[in-house]
C-alpha cells in the first residue's frame, strides 16, 4: 500500500545523515515558520546512515531527501528517493527476513531498498 505525503521542503542527504540517524532525542527543524520536531533515532534513519543509500537489489542510489508530511498524520519525517528521468521511487527499510517468515525488527534484519525491488520481493528472503 503506497501512502500519501505532503511535501514539506526538499533537504540535503548529507545533512540530514550528519544530523539523524543517532540513537535518541528529537530535533527541531524549521520549515516555512512551522517547526517540527523529528525523532533524531529513527530505525530508517540509523539504517540509511550505517548501510548507505544503495539498493540492495538494484543497486541504484537515492539521490534526493524531502521532509514529507504522512497523509493524516502530524508529525513528518525524511524520506529518500532516487529520481531518475522525473520519475521518484521511495527507498525503504526492508525486512532482510520478513516479518511473516520470523523477521525480527532490529538492525541487523533491515537492508536499504528502493520500493520497486520491495514490492517484487514481497515476503520472500532473497
Amino acid at each position: 500500500m503506497q501512502k500519501t505525503y505532503t511535501r514539506l521542503k526538499e533537504f540535503s542527504i548529507q545533512w540530514v545523515l550528519n544530523n539523524f540517524g543517532k540513537p535518541g532525542g528529537k530535533m527541531l527543524v524549521g520549515v516555512s515558520g512551522e517547526n517540527y520536531s523529528i525523532k533524531k533515532g529513527s530505525a530508517r534513519y540509523i539504517l540509511f546512515k550505517e548501510k548507505g543509500l544503495a539498493c540492495v537489489t538494484c543497486g541504484r542510489i537515492a539521490n534526493k531527501c524531502f521532509l514529507e508530511l504522512p497523509l493524516r498524520e502530524t508529525v513528518p519525517h525524511f524520506n529518500f528517493y532516487i529520481v531518475e528521468n522525473g520519475l521518484e521511487t521511495l527507498f525503504t527499510k526492508d525486512h532482510i527476513i520478513p516479518k511473516s517468515k520470523g523477521g525480527k525488527n532490529c538492525q541487523e534484519n533491515y537492508q536499504p531498498m528502493c520500493q520497486k525491488c520491495n514490492n517484487k520481493k514481497d515476503s520472500k528472503i532473497l
